[in-house]
């Protein structure tokens, strides 16, 4: 689709519906060759991205011509309304405006701002390409009804895109390459969003890191269409809290709840695909997994590091190749579905159909439909295995500690049991 400035995409309509048919009511322009003093007009524009966002009020359309930027851009006491957001784009084409900013803070940020649409940048530098987050503290003065599209963020020390304490999000169409120490896109509590068609590549290999992270009380996020390689993990459906109780708000029993992981080509990674820890009530469906590595998890589902446990997750229709192992862990978790996922290629185990790792909870079990099963616990294959639909024969295997038992596949679901 061709690049127009002041479009949105359908994904972020679909969540941002009052932003459909919104045009500016003010133009400000932005030029870096212009002289100080500009008044923001065509004939006299602004020679920074700030001086004209300063000028801004809702229905202000920022537009800033191709050029390089040597500044960080805040956006705070800058919001729309529903009807009429404030623009911050670049005008002349997707990437034609380039942002290089110092990484003391995020290149461009605003703290409890709403109906903001940032399209079209090249962001380069700063502690983030783009910060956005509450401005009070306890859930209060979060950042609602933000479009982030068609950016080429890079070199960022921490994050490409931070969102924190956010509702009503679209992030569509943007390129993150060469990130810091954490993730590509990382959503703290942050409530019905699309992040799609985004291209994701070479983030840090350390720690619990990400392609794409949601966590901490993120809920009702659609994850579509994402093309993520070269870092740790693909994505991550809930996560690592820094402390016991840390999830906010505090009563929570989940990190993610309701995360549509679909259509997404995740390759090339130092660990796992998808990493679910707390996460509940999600499915991971119709993915092109190529982890290209010899790490024993394809897809990995468990309890976060304070033992709150994954529940009823859907893993469905994934199609698997490159791997060393094609597996489906599974720790601390309850309802976990495998149906449908195929393999191309070879496998290390040299057999057909999914390869099921167990963690060492005290019982585990997991349903599955029309797929072979080989099981192994730990790095140590077991010999038991059910062969295809219908087979409704137990077999099992036992490791030192550890008894794997095969109830069956059956023509409904099979059941795994670890004792």
């Amino acid at each position: 689709m061709a690049y127009s400035a002041l479009s949105i995409s359908s994904q972020a309509k679909s969540v941002i519906s009052s932003f459909s048919g919104v045009s500016p009511t003010t133009t400000l322009w932005v030029d870096d060759n212009a002289r100080s003093g500009g008044n923001g007009s065509s004939a006299s524009p602004f020679n920074t991205i700030q001086a004209a966002v300063n000028k801004a009020a809702a229905g202000t359309a920022v537009m800033v011509k191709a050029g390089t930027y040597n500044e960080n851009v805040s956006l705070d006491g800058k919001s729309g309304t529903s009807t009429k957001p404030i623009w911050l784009v670049s005008a002349d084409g997707e990437g034609s405006a380039k942002i290089a900013a110092s990484s003391s803070k995020a290149a461009i940020y605003a703290y409890g701002e709403d109906n903001l649409i940032i399209k079209g940048f090249t962001i380069q530098g700063g502690s983030e390409g783009i910060k956005l987050t509450q401005g009070g503290n306890g859930l209060s003065n979060m950042t609602t009804n933000i479009v982030i599209e068609d950016n080429r963020i890079s070199g960022s020390a921490v994050d490409g895109i931070k969102l924190a304490q956010a509702v009503n999000v679209a992030v569509v169409g943007n390129t993150i390459a060469n990130y810091g120490r954490e993730e590509g896109i990382d959503n703290v509590y942050v409530r019905n969003a699309i992040i799609a068609y985004n291209d994701i590549s070479d983030g840090s290999k350390d720690g619990n890191r990400s392609g794409i992270t949601v966590k901490s009380g993120s809920e009702d996020i659609k994850i579509l269409y994402n093309d993520i390689g070269n870092v740790l993990d693909g994505v991550i459906v809930g996560g690592w809290s820094s402390a016991a109780g840390s999830t906010w708000p505090r009563n929570l029993d989940y990190e993610a709840k309701d995360i549509l992981v679909s259509g997404n080509y995740i390759h090339d990674l130092a660990k796992r695909a998808v990493n679910v820890l707390a996460g509940t009530d999600s499915t991971i469906t119709g993915n092109k997994f190529a982890p290209n590595n010899s790490y024993p998890s394809v897809v990995n589902v468990a309890s976060d590091n304070h033992g709150t446990a994954s529940s009823d997750i859907d893993i469905l229709n994934n199609i698997v190749s490159k791997a060393k192992w094609l597996t489906v862990q599974s720790g601390s978790s309850s309802g976990l579905t495998n149906s449908g996922n195929t393999t191309t290629g070879s496998f290390d185990t040299g057999r057909a159909g999914a390869v099921l790792g167990v963690s060492a909870a005290a019982s585990d079990e997991m349903a599955t439909t029309d797929t072979a099963l080989t099981l192994f616990f730990g790095t140590t294959e077991a010999a038991a295995s059910g062969s295809a639909a219908g087979d409704t024969s137990a077999a099992s295997a036992t490791d030192p500690a550890h008894t794997l038992t095969l109830l069956g596949i059956g023509d409904d679901a099979g059941y795994l049991a670890f004792v």
